[in-house]
């Protein structure tokens, strides 16, 4: 029985092998490879490719919401200043009037309750009338040139 068994087995073997070498089977077995392989590459690159859409948008999201933050918070401190100007019709007055000694302490009360550095009072075309802390009056902001009147 084994030396039965041992010829079937030959005979197999020599039939796979026998298909294995001929050139169409060999053809087959490339394509059959190749997309498989294929197949793999395709899937783990698409895999890819939704976690790092998804960890983008994430942190466009979180950036997004930051920056919406801090602007926010800088209208309200420009709500909070304006709202002030308009509580002071003495301040509202000495601009008209273009009173630099009271427009100046106007602004120095007026910074020392609110948070900037500096503050000053231009007309239309950007010439300077009043600031605190001071330097010359009548300087222009438009040109960067810092010309008299």
């Amino acid at each position: 029985m084994t030396a039965e068994n041992s010829q079937s087995f030959n005979k197999n073997s020599s039939t796979f092998h026998g298909w294995l070498v001929k050139p169409q089977s060999i053809v087959i077995s490339i394509i059959v490879l190749f997309i498989l392989i294929s197949s793999i590459v395709i899937f783990l690159v698409y895999q890819q490719y939704k976690n790092t859409g998804t960890n983008l948008l994430s942190a466009d999201k979180t950036s997004a919401t930051l920056i919406a933050g801090s602007i926010q918070e800088h209208n309200n401190a420009v709500l909070e200043v304006l709202t002030s100007y308009a509580q002071r019709p003495s301040f509202i007055d000495a601009a008209k009037k273009k009173d630099i000694t009271e427009a100046r302490r106007q602004l120095a009360l007026l910074r020392e309750k609110q948070d900037f550095n500096l503050a000053l009072i231009t007309d239309k075309r950007g010439i300077l009338r009043a600031n605190f802390p001071a330097f010359p009056v009548g300087s222009t902001f438009l040109t960067g040139t810092g010309t008299k009147e």
